[in-house]
């Protein structure tokens, strides 16, 4: 294993800033975020080149489990923003995630309202999505709107069509970064093939894959 081994820096990032641990976050990697937590010299909350973190990946793939490991540490900023403004649960929200929703709405710091830098909030994401059940959740949370000035008329059943969606503010794209794996690294077979030429990044890769001759699995 790699991390038994010592050969590989276990909070090393690529050239897009991503971590071993934002890439099993991203990937829904359970039992790889709980190895990587137990072991000391991990950033946790580290930002990506688009000021991403393990949570807000985490957010937007949906993974339940992992985001609630994740929200029980104190050393994470769980309404931090990336560089379009927006946080991890905005993208649940649009993504329609409602377990994750619910279990970002439980930690008292997270601004269930906060705008992206083109002012569209959680709940209009996710109007617009079409995800009326997470629209829900937040119009249930009493202070939770579509827009900072507080228009709910996108949550309706018509939001698809017609003048209302036509004068929405158009939605950022997010941010994504899919680096190509180091041609040094002969990234393992899932059952178990040894790995041959290891760099700094073969750990980047076994997050991704969740290979367990890089993760004691």
């Amino acid at each position: 294993m790699l991390l038994e081994r010592g050969v590989a820096n276990p909070d090393s990032s690529d050239k897009a800033g991503q971590t071993p641990l934002s890439y099993a976050a991203r990937h829904r990697h359970e039992s790889v975020v709980r190895i990587l937590l137990e072991r000391g010299g991990i950033n946790p909350d580290s930002s990506d080149g688009a000021g991403r973190t393990p949570l807000s990946w985490t957010a937007e793939s949906g993974s339940e489990d992992v985001v609630k490991i994740l929200l029980e540490r104190g050393d994470i900023n769980p309404d931090s923003s990336d560089d379009d403004g927006r946080t991890p649960l905005s993208y649940a929200a649009g993504s329609g995630h409602e377990g994750v929703v619910k279990a970002l709405l439980k930690r008292g710091d997270v601004n269930p309202d906060s705008p992206c830098k083109s002012g569209v909030t959680p709940q209009s994401f996710a109007a617009r999505s079409g995800h009326q059940g997470v629209v829900k959740i937040l119009r249930e949370r009493g202070n939770a709107t579509t827009d900072p000035s507080g228009d709910d008329s996108y949550t309706l059943p018509s939001l698809a069509s017609g003048p209302a969606r036509q004068s929405m503010p158009r939605l950022p794209e997010p941010r994504s970064f899919s680096p190509k794996t180091p041609p040094n690294v002969e990234v393992a077979h899932p059952e178990g093939i040894e790995l041959g030429s290891v760099s700094q990044d073969g750990i980047i890769s076994g997050a991704r894959n969740e290979t367990s001759d890089v993760f004691p699995l």
